[in-house]
C-alpha cells in the first residue's frame, strides 16, 4: 500500500456489493464428465449446488485440499466425500467441513454422471474456476480442462457458501492487490441498472491529489486463442467518468466512453473534497468489477 495514496485513507461507499458467487441458473452442462469447481474460501462448511437430473441419482462430491502456496492451483489430498439424491431443479446442499482451506481455495470435485445438468451463469468470476477432468478424482499432476478457457463462452458452476459474501466487497478496492490471488480481491457490483454503478472515496476535507490510478478486471484467469485473442474482455469496463466533489458541487474530472484497457493511469492534477467513480457500462458483463484504484497525492 503507497503512502501517499489518499484512497486508502478515505472512507468508501459503494452503490451495491455483489453476494459474492454465482447463482443466476439460466444455462447448464451435463456431468457426462467430472466437473470440477475451485472455490475461493478461508474455510468451507458446506457448498450449495444448483442441479437437476433427467433420473433421480445420487451425486457424488469430492472436496479436495489445495496446495498451501496460493499461487499454485494444484489439488492435494481428497478431505471428503458427500452424496446427495438429485431429481428437480433446486439447490442440494453437500456438507464439506473444512475449517483451513489450504490455500485460500478449495478443489471440487462431481463426480461424471451423465443424466445430472449442472447449472451455471453465463458470466466469468474471478477467483472461481470451473473445469472438467477425464477421470473420477484428482490427483497433483490432474489436467484440468477449464470450461470456458477461451472466454467466448462464458460458464461459472452456479454456487453457494457460508463464507462467500465477502469475496467482492467494497474493501478489496484499497487492500493494495491488483490481479487475482487465490481469492477473488476485487469489488463486483450487484447487477448493473439503468443508472449504472458508482465507487465514491470521501476525504473528509479538501485534498490536493496529482493522479488517479484505475484497474479493471480483464479476466486474466483465460486464456486467448485466434480469433478471441483480438476480443475485449466482457468484464472490462468501457463507459465510466471519474468525477469531483467540492462544496456539494461536482465536475467531470475524466471521462471514457470506449476504454478496452485494463489499468489507466490519468496524470491530471486536482483538489477535491470526494472523488467518484462512475461506471455506466462495460464490454458485456452485467456486473460492474473494479480491482483497485489509488489516488496519488
Amino acid at each position: 500500500i503507497l503512502e501517499n495514496d489518499a484512497a486508502k485513507r478515505a472512507a468508501v461507499r459503494v452503490s451495491s456489493e455483489h453476494g459474492g458467487s454465482p447463482i443466476c441458473g439460466e444455462i447448464f452442462k451435463y456431468a457426462d464428465k467430472s466437473l470440477g469447481l475451485i472455490v475461493p474460501c478461508r474455510s468451507l462448511e458446506y457448498l450449495d449446488l444448483l442441479l437437476s437430473s433427467d433420473a433421480e441419482v445420487d451425486v457424488n462430491v469430492d472436496f479436495y485440499a489445495a496446495d498451501e502456496n496460493p499461487v499454485n492451483y494444484r489439488p492435494k489430498e481428497l478431505l471428503k466425500s458427500a452424496a446427495v439424491r438429485v431429481k428437480d431443479k433446486k439447490w442440494y446442499r453437500f456438507p464439506a467441513g473444512i475449517a483451513d482451506a489450504k490455500g485460500g481455495k478449495v478443489f471440487t470435485l462431481i463426480r461424471r454422471m451423465p443424466p445430472v445438468r449442472v447449472w451455471g451463469e453465463r458470466e466469468n468470476y474471478g477467483g472461481f474456476v470451473s473445469f472438467t477432468v477425464p477421470g473420477d478424482r484428482l490427483e497433483y499432476d490432474t489436467f484440468l480442462t477449464v470450461v470456458n478457457e477461451d472466454s467466448n463462452l462464458p460458464y461459472t458452476a452456479c454456487n453457494r457458501y457460508r463464507e462467500c459474501a465477502g469475496n467482492y466487497a467494497a474493501a478489496h478496492l484499497t487492500d493494495g492487490h491488483i490481479a487475482p490471488y487465490a481469492a477473488p480481491k476485487m469489488w463486483m457490483s450487484a447487477e448493473m441498472g439503468r443508472g449504472g454503478e458508482w465507487i465514491e472515496f470521501d476525504f473528509g476535507k479538501k485534498v490536493r491529489f496529482q493522479e488517479v490510478e484505475l484497474v479493471f478486471n480483464s479476466n486474466l484467469n483465460a486464456k486467448s486463442f485466434t480469433p478471441a485473442m483480438n476480443r475485449v474482455a466482457s468484464e472490462i469496463v468501457k463507459k465510466y467518468a471519474v468525477v469531483l466533489a467540492n462544496g456539494g458541487k461536482e465536475e467531470i474530472y475524466f471521462a471514457d466512453g470506449g476504454n478496452f484497457k485494463r489499468f489507466v493511469r490519468i496524470e491530471k492534477p486536482a483538489e477535491a473534497e470526494k472523488v467518484v467513480v462512475r461506471i455506466e457500462e462495460t464490454h458485456g458483463s452485467r456486473y460492474a468489477q473494479v480491482f483497485d484504484v489509488r489516488i496519488n497525492t
